[in-house]
């Protein structure tokens, strides 16, 4: 395949590689202590714009604090809240504007440096955040939110363990920030979650009747997890590797002949046969209300279904199988996604995060799935057993669940990013909920993040990105969509160059369209998805744990369809 090779050298990587560990040691260094000579910071009765921004009301409270700043410009506080107010919204160019307008009045402001932090997070800039928020803690090493945007881009990096504590140590410098309380209610237990959640918010507005019954319901929630813990989808088999054939999905081309249109596994559900589609940009078994009947699956509660398209999530719900099986492995107590809409004649998908407590290897070119034992990080005694993780839905709650049912009571044990050496030429990568998060480069020395998206036919990139390299033109002969509906607006960029690993593709009419829906769960700006025309020429290496990705390229192995 001519116009796709593996490149030395990724210098994209090595830049990241060394921007990001100079950023975190800055930060790192101007952290006294994590708070422990701090003063906590006293109650203030929150303003009505605050009032009006906690509730939820992101543009009324722009527009009354716009107003405000119009008697008072640049006031760090306000300012940072309206910054707040407009990301909500997603008008991330227009809270740049205002950030960087008020930082010309007050550069040594930690309440606007920290609110920067979170503009170029939300602008798909992790890399440069660590520099503004040591910026900020270099003026005010006891500023609370600061540990709040270091958490975001610890746990983006996979360094989950540093997260825990920098969001522990903003609540401990101010107890009664709100916003900050609902992040650390993140790292209890259930037991200790429960009990905080029913003495109510430290401060803010003030409940009304259904905000209260809200509050009690998801109280009574936790409770039943207390009381039946979720199930852990465990590995009973002896193995703990496996090598999973993929099998292709055949369907009738737009020609009119038959082409394989995705790969996928077959999994066995309560004993009945399935083959769900492999596709790292789902989370979780997620299965049509046939394969649901077959496998006598029944609902233990409600839950919409949220993936590609315009027309918002769909109805589902969560069920619970007695037994999982793929390949040699077979796992009891697993949580599976029910979809109650059809899906075009497919029984499935399985996200590649299912086995995310694995080594993940795609080898799309020998058409297998191959899983091994994650590396033992230092200081670990053992290699925990491997389990499926099929379900990322309340997740946090989940895990506080499981750290209850625990004889002590104590937290799940965390970790933060290990690379083991033989896995120093890996790519770090960004991970947000199940997205796997790639750096790219569509003009060096640019960079831009993109999902991997195994189920995603094509790449795809957003007008506004491709509209820097290329001429963008409106498609209406091109219809796309997913589980969440067709897509309203399709453009075709007319040639990219994408970079991305190690790897270097070039491409002719590339599908576009908005990634706004994809930048709001990842918090990040993403600008494309690396899709199955590129992917599905790859080995692609995944070590969730950890954060790492690698990606290899070599025509003369297995098969390459596209050079057929």
């Amino acid at each position: 395949m001519r116009n796709l090779s593996a490149v030395p050298g990724p210098a994209i990587v090595r830049r990241l590689r060394q921007g990001t560990f100079v950023a975190l040691l800055a930060v790192a260094s101007s952290i006294p202590a994590w708070g422990a000579a701090c003063k906590v910071t006293p109650a203030h009765p929150p303003s009505e714009a605050e009032l009006v921004f906690l509730k939820g009301d992101h543009a009324k409270a722009a527009t009354m604090l716009q107003a405000d700043l119009a008697k008072t410009p640049n006031d760090p506080d306000k300012t940072a809240l309206l910054v707040r107010a407009l990301l909500w919204q997603g008008k991330t160019a227009e809270a740049s504007d205002v950030i960087t307008k008020a930082l010309g009045a007050h550069a040594d402001s930690p309440t606007l440096l920290t609110e920067k932090a979170e503009v170029l997070f939300r602008q798909g800039r992790p890399w440069d955040v660590g520099n503004a928020l040591a910026a900020a803690l270099k003026v005010d090493q006891c500023f609370p939110r600061a540990f709040i945007l270091y958490a975001w881009l610890s746990n983006a990096q996979s360094n989950h363990a540093v997260a825990h504590k920098a969001v522990q140590t903003a609540h401990q410098l101010d107890p009664n920030d709100l916003e900050i309380w609902q992040y650390w209610l993140n790292t209890l237990t259930l037991k200790q979650r429960i009990a905080a959640i029913d003495a109510g918010p430290p401060s803010g507005p003030t409940e009304d009747e259904k905000e209260k019954k809200q509050r009690q319901n998801h109280i009574d929630y936790l409770k039943k997890l207390a009381d039946e813990p979720p199930k852990p989808c465990r590995l009973v088999s002896n193995s703990a590797s496996a090598d999973l054939p993929l099998q292709s999905i055949i369907r009738q081309g737009r020609g009119g002949g038959l082409a394989t249109s995705a790969w996928a596994l077959n999994v066995g559900i309560n004993g009945h046969e399935s083959l769900l589609q492999v596709d790292t940009g789902a989370s979780g078994l997620l299965v049509s209300k046939a394969v649901a009947d077959h496998a006598d699956l029944r609902s233990s509660g409600a839950e919409p279904i949220v993936g590609f398209g315009d027309e918002g999530p769909q109805h589902g719900f969560r069920a619970y199988a007695d037994s999982i099986r793929i390949g040699s492995l077979e796992f009891k107590d697993c949580a599976v996604r029910v979809f109650e809409k059809g899906m075009g004649g497919s029984d499935g998908l399985i996200g590649a995060d299912v086995f995310s407590r694995f080594l993940v290897t795609i080898d799309y070119p020998v058409h297998k799935i191959k899983l091994d034992p994650l590396p033992l990080p230092p200081n670990h005694a053992e290699i925990e057993t491997p389990s499926l993780s099929t379900t990322e839905v309340d997740s946090a709650d989940l895990q506080a669940a499981a750290s209850s049912s625990d004889a002590a009571g104590a937290a799940p044990r965390l970790t933060d990013r290990y690379i083991a050496p033989e896995m120093k030429d890996w790519v770090p990568i960004y991970h947000v909920g199940h997205n796997l998060i790639v750096p790219a480069s569509l003009r060096p020395p640019d960079v831009r993040l993109f999902l991997v998206d195994t189920g995603a036919w094509s790449t795809i990139v957003a007008p506004e990105a491709a509209r820097e390299v290329t001429k963008v033109d409106l498609n209406n002969g091109m219809q796309m969509g997913g589980l969440n509906g067709a897509v309203n607006k399709n453009y075709v960029a007319e040639v990219l160059d994408i970079k991305f690993g190690g790897i270097s593709k070039h491409e002719l009419g590339v599908p576009s369209m908005s990634m706004d829906m994809e930048s709001m769960y990842s918090a990040m700006n993403i600008s494309g998805l690396l899709g199955a025309d590129i992917l599905e020429q790859l080995t692609i290496h995944i070590d969730y744990r950890d954060g790492l990705m690698k990606f290899e390229y070599d025509p003369k192995r297995g098969y390459h369809p596209l050079n057929h």
